[in-house]
């Protein structure tokens, strides 16, 4: 049975007081629906959200599954290519980036992040060369 036939009977009842009764009991559960499809649509939104929470987790272990942590350089080298990558972008659940490191004279820096500086350790400064010349004046 559907709204249009539930007003009909209530319009064919003899006595007013029951249908004023009626009318009001139905008033009643339609409030009730309107409530549930609101409620319904809160909860369908908030699913929406966890569906892509956990999406973005699984895209997060994913990524880093394709790499490797290097503990001596502190930073994160790619399984298949070996590049080095910067380990806050891609430990950043958030914002994952997967930035890979620029090579610099003693080190490695983000391309994304400039502070996101890693040191060489395997890295010395290059040997002073005096000129021991005695044609210096």
């Amino acid at each position: 049975m559907d709204l249009k036939e539930i007003l009909s009977i209530i319009n064919s009842i003899a006595n007013p007081e029951d249908g004023i009764k009626l009318k009001e009991f139905i008033q009643n559960l339609e409030d009730k629906i309107h409530n549930l499809r609101e409620d319904n649509l809160k909860l369908q939104e908030q699913i929406l959200k966890y569906k892509k929470e956990i999406d973005k987790a699984k895209d997060y272990k994913k990524t880093l599954e394709k790499y490797s942590f290097i503990k001596k350089y502190g930073i994160y080298s790619h399984r298949e290519t070996g590049e080095y990558f910067c380990p806050a972008c891609l430990l950043n659940k958030d914002n994952q980036i997967e930035a890979p490191l620029k090579a610099e004279e003693s080190g490695w820096r983000c391309p994304y992040n400039s502070n996101h500086y890693f040191n060489n350790p395997d890295w010395r400064p290059p040997k002073t060369v005096y000129d021991t010349s005695p044609w210096i004046s």
